[in-house]
């Protein structure tokens, strides 16, 4: 389902989009920042402590072009998926009760040379209690409000682009149970997300969240994930 986002929203150039997007201040977030280490200068704060042999989650030499968070430390997170797993968790955390109106961010981009049209896609999510409250799905659509059959949010290719960083935002509501959201490209292309009501699992506190995590959503053979990268992770309380 495809709900009002506008197209073309023309940002200023790449060398401009820190300046732009907010000023950081060097490797602190801004705001009362929930998550640790989300900046992914290391793995350190984050489980499990390893993945199967077959997959592979590494820091690598490569910084988001958005720094409306963090400043550039020179690094992001790359999860590349086995066809031998199903729906393996990457990454974990289990964070700050946040409660409330937050916002949330990522930043992430697709590798360029897959171009598998069954790419599964990973799926960062948002939970209370193990039980999740909202997950953002990646992989040649992005979908809000991922689950649970309703209420979910969609942009379609070809407006998902490999080989491009995307910064995404939301602002939740717990409270009042809304979330919307901003998906802007490096390119300086900016997708709105019809504002919608969360849809948490069964038995799910979604009054609170107090673990993200990072996983590919996939089934077996030919529709694992395909890699993609991972920067500036961020939850705090909405000013």
């Amino acid at each position: 389902m495809i709900r009002n986002f506008s197209l073309r929203t023309f940002l200023p150039p790449l060398c401009a989009v820190g300046f732009v997007l907010g000023a950081a201040i060097p490797g602190q977030a801004a705001g009362d920042e929930l998550i640790v280490g989300g900046d992914m200068g290391s793995l350190e704060m984050w489980d499990p402590p390893s993945v199967p042999s077959s997959a592979k989650r590494e820091i690598i030499d490569e910084n988001s072009v958005f720094v409306e968070v963090y400043s550039s430390n020179g690094k992001c997170v790359k999860l590349v998926d086995s066809p031998k797993l199903v729906h393996q968790k990457y990454m974990r955390q289990s964070i700050s009760p946040g409660t409330g109106k937050l916002v949330w961010s990522f930043d992430y981009k697709r590798m360029e040379g897959e171009n598998d049209p069954q790419d599964g896609g990973f799926v960062v999510r948002l939970s209370s209690g193990g039980k999740s409250v909202i997950g953002v799905a990646i992989g040649n659509a992005v979908t809000v409000n991922a689950f649970h059959g309703k209420n979910s949010r969609v942009m379609k290719p070809p407006l998902h682009m490999r080989g491009v960083w995307y910064h995404f935002r939301a602002e939740l509501d717990l409270e009042s149970q809304r979330v919307s959201a901003r998906l802007i490209s490096e390119l300086g292309d900016t997708f709105e997300f019809e504002e919608v009501n969360l849809v948490p699992a069964d038995g799910a506190d979604a009054s609170r969240v107090d673990e993200i995590t990072v996983g590919a959503n996939n089934g077996a053979g030919p529709g694992y994930s395909q890699p993609i990268l991972f920067d500036n992770f961020s939850l705090r309380p909405a000013q």
